[in-house]
Parts: C-alpha cells; structure tokens; sequence
C-alpha cells in the first residue's frame, strides 16, 4: 500500500518485503510531525519492546525539538474513530505496519494551551475545534479534568456572547463538554443553573444559531435531565420547557430533529402527570403536528427517528392510562350525562312527538347495554374501564351521523339476535386497541426487547386513540354483517377485528382515512383467504422439515398402493368412451377390468344406449405400452393402448372425466408408476398431508429439528442387561 503524507512531500511506498525486512519484533511505520510550523516527516523502524517515551524522545533529538515531554504520538485521522487517538503503552497494539503516525503535543501540554486560551477568552477556532476533537479520548480528557480544564470550559459556555458572536466556535466548546462528560470521569451533579440557562439560551430560536451549537445543546439537556439532579428539577419546574427547543425541527438537519424528539421523551419521562398532560397538550395541538408533519414524515425516517417516534407515541398513549385502568362508578353524574348524550343524539331524531326519559331503558337496551337500568355498570370494569366511554362519547360528539347510522342499523330488536351490542362491542373493541397499541406498557430501551412500532398517523391528530376507535367500531359492524353474526358468535367476530386491525396496522397508514381504506380491503373473506394461504405456506415449511421428508417417503408407497388398488376398482366397473372426432367410423368404445384385473373387456357400439356387450377382450400381459396422443388440429386426447403384434385400441379422453383414472390404472398393470396424472398427484399429496397429520399428533407445537440428533457412543459394557 501506499502511504502519502498530508503535509510536506510523498514518501516512497511502503511494500510487504520491505516491511517484512524489519523483522516480526518491528513495525515499519511513517511518522510527519503536526505541532511544528514546518511538516517534516520520517520513515522509521519501530522496535515493539522500545517503550513510547524512548521513541518519542529519538524523534525530537532528530528533528531538533526541545523538551521531549511535551510530545507524543497519535494515531492518523483515520484510525480516530472509534477512539484512542493518543498512542499510549495500553493501546499500541493496535499498531499495524505501514500505519502512518502524527507527533503532536501531548496531552499535557495541548490541554494547558487550550487552558490557557479558555482563560483568556481568545481562544482561537482552530484550538477550540481541537479540544472538540481530543475530547472523544480517555487519555487526553483525563489530563484536562486534572488541570480544572472541565470547570474553565464551563465558565467559557457560561459567558453568553452578543448575537453577533455566536459561531461555530460556540459549537466546538459546547460538542467538547458533552464528549467529556460522556465519560463519566466527572458526575453530571457538578453542573450549575447558570451553564444550563447558558444551554438553553443557544438553541432558542430568536438567535439563529449555528446547527452544530443547537445539537450539542440538546444533547446536553438531555444527558443532564437524564444523569443531573438539577436537570430533573429544571424539566420538572417547566424551566426546559418543549416551547424553548420544538422550533428546532425546522432545521431540517436530522441528528438535530432525532435531538428535539429524544428530549421530549427525557423531558415526559421525569414530568409529574400533570405535566405530562400539558406537554400532550402542547404536542398535539394544530401548530405542533403541522411542524411535526411538515419537518419529519416527508422525508425518509432512519432507525434513530423510528426509535424516538416509537417512544414518543407510547409516552402520549400511556397517558390514557388513568382512564384505561379507571372504573366509573354507577353514580358517577359526568359519566351519567355523556351516557345520557349517548342515547339523546342517536334517538332524538326519531319521534319529534314522542317524549324521552332519561332513564329510559328500552333505549340503552337498543344502545347495546347489558344492565339497560344502570347502563354505567358497563363501564365498572377496568380496564377498559373510562375510556370506552370517552371512545363513544368522541364518536357520538364528532361523527354524529354514521354514529347514528351506526346505533339505528343495529337497533332493531330481532327475535333472531342478529344486532350487534353497540356498547358491549365498544368495550371490547377498546380493550383490542390498547393490546394492541400496548397502553401502559413503558417503552422499552433494547431493541428486541418489545414491538418498536410507531404509526404516522398518531401525530396527526389531537386525540389519535378515540379517532382510530371510530374507524375500527365502524369497520366491525361491517365485518358483523359479512359474517352474518348473532350474539353468540360475538367472540368470534372480535378474533376476525383484531386481526383485521393488526393487519392494517402492518402497512403503516400515515392517517385516519389511509388507516379506514386499509380496514376495508381487509374483509371477512379477504382476512379468510388469508388465513388459507397462511397455514398452507406454515405446513409447507414444516413438510420441508428432514424428518417429514423422511416420514413422507417412508408412507408414500403404501399410499400409491391405495391409488393404484383404487384405480383398477373404477377400471372394474367399467366406463363408457365416447367417438373420437376426426376419426371415419368412430364408434362408442365400452371397456371393464375383469374381477382379477388379468384381461380387458371391451366392446363398440354405435350409440350410447342399449346393452354394453364386451365381446372382445386384451390380455394385460400382451399390452406393450400405454400412451397419450395429442391431436392438436381436432383437439383430441387419445389414450392408446398397443398390444404386441401392432393392433392398437384407442379411447377418447376428452370426453370422459375418468380418463385420467384409467390411465393411471393402465399404466399400474403394466407395471409402471401410477402416479402419472395431475389428479393422481394432487390426490397422492392430499393423502401424505393427512396421514402425516395424524401420526404426528401428539406432536403437536414441537419444532422438529433440521438434522436427527446425534446417536450416543456405546456403553463401556452391558452389564445392565442382565443386572
């Protein structure tokens, strides 16, 4: 490979034989040195036993530097990431021929430098941008936390410049402290309100900062509400409020957005509920979602973002825990009232003349309710508790008339029971979505670990959960009438809406209406077909399985036995073939099997009524072969059967639906397979499923193994036997 130098002039390549020529105790390295004015550069054989020091110090006595102590060797830029960078005795392993080595300023002294310039407050950008850079290793950070080099940088990010000096310098000091702190030498509990305030301060919106400066701001606030005390407090007290930072988003700058969102849910995770419901609020409302829209779910959305929505989404719906996990009691006057709304806004349209009660139970029976004098006993059991009754006061308040369209189509009181429960399938209903949207449930940390979905269409509404429950409740009285329901099919009906709201769920709708479509193209039949082709792809999976291969040709000859035993029955009973078309004379041609299947009788006649004699016959043994011939141009399928000395007998087998039968059977008595027709295959395959079906039983739920488990060595003796 080639090694070229950065700065200074190329030196000459660097081949396996001369690298070889220093030996296996050696490394044959190119080293140019960073920290003078001018780049020198150097080839040298390194001696893997010379400590670091001795090294270091033959480079300054050749290059003429003064104080050897205050260099030391990194790694080339291209060995930085991952860290070290510094080359030390711990890490220089990772050392390899033909690597390229910088000389630089040790820690020491690079950290006193920036130091230095940190207290002056005339840092330069090329120094600060370096402290950036060095902080991603242990080695370096170390020396500058021991030189009250951490607590300088913080008085620097502290001083807030004038709107016309924040930069990308900012950017480099505030990305440095975050590296440093990341390496937990120094407690996240040792910051103050005034560097945080400082943080806050950098990513409002009013000051146009550097898109560098808001990461690294972010990611600040976030590690210190995670790790620090005072951050806690801070996002407690609504001092780091969402209103400081979601502006963010219009960045369009990805780590930047993937920042704001991980904040948030750092922010909901430390928040009273209280809080968090205000957040919700803020989150959800018009000018949010719009944000959220337009900044996030119109482009592509890597697995950082994925994650955070996930969190995101699982934070908000788990709000609605209270009321999920929340029983209404019967006396409850809010809930009697929505109940109340309930039946006025589906039947007060019915009768202008006819008054209603408020506890009029014929109506609450209509409405689906099981105890129609106390129609809040549906609601005493939690969960689902409360929020099915927000569910269904959401959807009589918002969707008034296909909630009425709803109610009216399956209140008709049928002596055949064939109306489906409003109320009772609102429960059940809720209870499906919080499955499967897993209310209460925490997000989890580890990938694997749970179902990290999220779904657009959640951040496109102010009350996402009511809204996907009016699409499902609408989708299931359908699904009701396809499958021609009545009340004791009722679980039934559940099993075939969960799965068809699982199945739509898989796509990913972005809204409400995409979410709606997808439920209808998953009908009854649809979500039946499905299931068919499901555990017909599941059994050939397993028939794949080498066991059930081997079973299968252990049983597969028996089974064509029993088709060819079957075939030459039909044979017995004998069969009727119609004229061949095209063919001058052609008559109709009765055949039959004797009862010992030795000879084949067979006679002609000119019409198909009237006695079926056989006068002629064929010896099975004197038939030479059997074969089918194709006559394209008269679209014919004939069967010949050729004896020996030429004469041959021809049946049609276009016309006659057990053609396929008699030729298996043939070919059976003379000998050859009689698995040769598609029928024959499709019944020989439906015979192995089945009997393959019920040998393995009591095998029910066990996975079988690719390969047959290995068979033990012999006992040393077999003195158990007769023991």
């Amino acid at each position: 490979m080639d090694a070229t130098i950065v700065k200074g002039s190329p030196i000459r390549p660097i081949t396996h034989s001369s690298i070889s020529a220093g030996g296996t105790d050696s490394l044959r390295l190119a080293v140019k040195a960073v920290a003078l004015a001018e780049a020198k550069h150097t080839m040298k054989i390194l001696d893997k036993q010379n400590p670091l020091v001795n090294i270091v110090r033959d480079l300054c006595e050749e290059w003429r530097l003064d104080n050897p102590e205050d260099y030391q060797l990194q790694f080339d830029d291209a060995k930085i990431t991952p860290p070290p960078i510094y080359v030390t005795e711990e890490n220089r392993e990772k050392m390899a021929d033909g690597d390229i080595l910088k000389l630089d300023f040790s820690p020491q002294k690079m950290s006193q430098i920036i130091i230095d310039g940190l207290q002056a407050g005339k840092i330069s950008q090329g120094h600060i941008e370096r402290l950036a850079l060095l902080s991603a290793d242990i080695t370096f950070v170390e020396h500058f936390v021991t030189e009250n080099g951490l607590t300088t940088l913080n008085k620097f990010i502290s001083s807030r410049p004038s709107h016309g000096e924040i930069s990308l310098r900012n950017g480099f000091a505030l990305d440095a402290f975050l590296k440093i702190m990341n390496h937990f030498i120094v407690s996240w509990d040792t910051i103050n309100n005034n560097l945080l305030s400082s943080v806050i301060w950098h990513i409002e919106d009013r000051h146009k900062t550097d898109l560098l400066v808001i990461k690294s701001a972010l990611m600040i606030l976030d590690a210190a509400i995670r790790h620090s005390s005072l951050g806690k407090s801070l996002a407690q007290k609504s001092d780091i409020d969402v209103d400081q930072f979601i502006s963010t988003l219009k960045t369009k700058d990805v780590e930047i957005q993937v920042s704001c969102i991980s904040l948030i849910n750092t922010i909901l995770g430390v928040s009273s509920l209280e809080r968090q419901q205000v957040i919700r609020k803020r989150l959800l409302s018009n000018p949010t979602r719009q944000l959220v829209w337009e900044n996030i779910f119109t482009g592509p959305i890597g697995p950082a973002m994925e994650y955070q929505l996930y969190s995101l989404q699982t934070r908000l719906i788990n709000l609605l825990s209270d009321r999920y996990r929340g029983a209404i009691k019967k006396t409850d006057p809010a809930a009697l009232k929505e109940v109340t709304d309930l039946r006025l806004i589906a039947f007060d349209t019915e009768s202008e003349n006819q008054q209603k009660d408020a506890n009029d139970s014929r109506d609450f029976t209509r409405l689906g309710f099981k105890n129609p004098t106390e129609p809040l006993m549906e609601f005493s059991q939690a969960p689902p508790g409360a929020l099915t009754l927000d569910c269904m006061a959401f959807f009589a308040h918002q969707y008034t008339q296909q909630y009425r369209q709803v109610v009216l189509e399956n209140s008709r009181e049928r002596a055949d029971e064939q109306d489906c429960p409003f109320a009772q399938a609102s429960v059940e209903l809720t209870q499906i979505l919080a499955d499967i949207l897993k209310i209460g449930r925490p997000p989890s940390d580890e990938p694997g670990q749970d179902d990290r979905t999220y779904y657009p269409m959640f951040f496109y509404k102010e009350r996402p959960f009511e809204e996907c429950f009016c699409v499902c409740i609408q989708r299931l009285m359908k699904t009701w009438k396809e499958m021609k329901a009545s009340l004791s099919d009722f679980s039934k009906v559940l099993m075939v809406v969960r799965e068809q709201i699982t199945r739509a769920l898989e796509s990913k709708p972005p809204t409400f209406d995409s979410m709606k479509n997808k439920l209808g193209s998953w009908s009854f039949a649809k979500i039946q077909e499905a299931r068919q082709k499901e555990l017909e792809a599941q059994e050939e999976r397993k028939r794949q399985a080498k066991p059930i291969q081997e079973l299968c040709a252990m049983i597969q000859p028996e089974l064509e036995d029993v088709i060819k035993q079957q075939r030459i029955n039909r044979m017995i009973e004998g069969c009727l073939f119609k004229p061949i078309r095209g063919v001058k004379n052609a008559r109709h041609v009765f055949c039959r099997l004797s009862h010992n299947a030795k000879v084949l009788h067979y006679g002609m006649t000119a019409t198909d009524q009237g006695v079926r004699e056989t006068p002629d016959s064929i010896n099975i043994l004197d038939i030479e072969r059997v074969s089918v011939n194709e006559d394209g141009k008269n679209k014919n399928r004939v069967i010949v059967i050729a004896r020996q000395g030429g004469e041959e007998l021809l049946l049609n087998g276009d016309t006659v639906p057990d053609s396929d039968i008699w030729l298996d059977g043939l070919n059976a008595l003379t000998g050859n397979s009689p698995i040769v027709s598609k029928q024959a295959q499709r019944e020989l395959n439906e015979l192995l499923s089945l009997e393959v079906k019920l040998r393995l039983l009591d095998a029910e739920g066990i996975e079988f193994p690719s390969e047959p488990p290995p068979i033990p060595d012999p006992p040393a003796n077999f003195n158990f036997v007769t023991a």
